[in-house]
């Protein structure tokens, strides 16, 4: 009986990848300058700070790279994939496996950056997937990926790991690998349970449904591509990236300008503030990097209950140890500075 049901999923399955899963083409600038040109961000930002081979004068968008990845239709013309995906493309095309056709993306309908998800409107239709209850997942439930590994158009079948997971995420025995970020992951009654969003060795992973669904009922405000990347939270994002990029090739007080950015743009944004403490450590500047580990702290409060009285000790012990090494960076600064 168990085959009969696999069989009947596994054809389930091959109809989604035909009308209802996508290959996505993303095409994103290379380099931080070509960025700029692509999204005119231009007049808000300042280059004084920035090494002169990457000075926006007479700079023109040329440098641009081709990536991959997976959707699916959640209605007639909005497809669902990874934030990671879409961030920093200048144009995105999908294609369904049952067509020649590629259908454009026209813009941005939502997306939620904490659990790495965009919807995209596109310039046709497909045949929706139903959303499960992601809530009613069960240890070595039956799944299958459905989506576009290394571009190729491919069915995975694997089991749900009951272990726990940080982040709110599914965690799966499964293999997807490069390709197959954005594509729905299915239970055995053919629902949506999970968009595969990473994977490591042993496990891949994947966003609840719920969050999905908690997306696309909020409030929509489309926006073009271009005008998406303009948004605050998303340059923020993109700012703290490049950070990222320049500290883990030792140019430290780059990294910060990008950071100084990213945190004028979005001052609740936990991830600049840690990266920029790292490197303000990198440039001996320890004091300010406390102050950064310090924000974070502050901007992840635990509140005071009976029942969470063993994390709000915790909490408070980490805010007391990180002013004290504040104090004391100050003090050393000032001595050796």
């Amino acid at each position: 009986m168990e085959y009969i049901r696999d069989a009947g999923l596994n054809v389930f399955a091959k109809k989604a990848l035909i009308s209802s899963v996508v290959r996505l083409d993303v095409e994103k600038p290379i380099t931080y300058p070509d960025y700029v040109t692509a999204f005119g961000v231009e007049q808000s930002v300042s280059y004084s700070k920035i090494n002169k081979s990457e000075n926006r004068i007479n700079h023109r968008f040329s440098l641009f790279e081709m990536s991959g990845g997976s959707g699916f239709f959640i209605s007639e013309c909005l497809i669902v994939t990874n934030f990671h995906v879409a961030i920093g493309a200048y144009s995105i095309f999908a294609k369904l496996a049952g067509s020649e056709r590629e259908l454009a993306v026209e813009g941005v309908e939502a997306f939620d950056i904490r659990n790495d998800l965009v919807v995209l409107k596109v310039a046709g239709e497909g045949m929706p997937l139903s959303l499960g209850d992601s809530n009613t997942v069960g240890d070595a439930d039956s799944i299958w990926a459905v989506g576009y590994p290394e571009g190729v158009a491919k069915i995975n079948h694997g089991t749900v790991n009951g272990s726990q997971c940080c982040c709110n995420q599914i965690k799966m025995n499964i293999d997807t690998s490069a390709g197959s970020s954005g594509c729905p992951v299915l239970n055995s009654d053919g629902e949506v349970i999970g968009v595969d969003v990473s994977g490591d060795e042993l496990y891949s992973y994947a966003i609840p449904s719920n969050e999905l669904r908690r997306l696309i009922e909020l409030e929509r405000m489309p926006l073009s591509l271009k005008s998406w990347h303009n948004d605050p939270y998303v340059r923020a994002y993109i700012e703290t990236r490049e950070g990222d990029m320049k500290k883990e090739i030792g140019l430290y007080e780059e990294a910060v300008f990008h950071y100084n950015i990213a945190i004028d743009l979005d001052p609740h944004f936990c991830r600049a503030y840690r990266s920029r403490a790292e490197a303000k450590f990198g440039i001996r500047a320890f004091d300010e990097g406390f102050a950064d580990i310090l924000s974070v702290l502050k901007l992840n409060p635990v509140s005071f209950s009976f029942s969470r009285l063993g994390a709000f000790v915790i909490w408070k012990r980490r805010v007391f140890q990180t002013t004290v090494a504040r104090f004391f960076a100050g003090l050393y600064m000032k001595v050796v500075g």
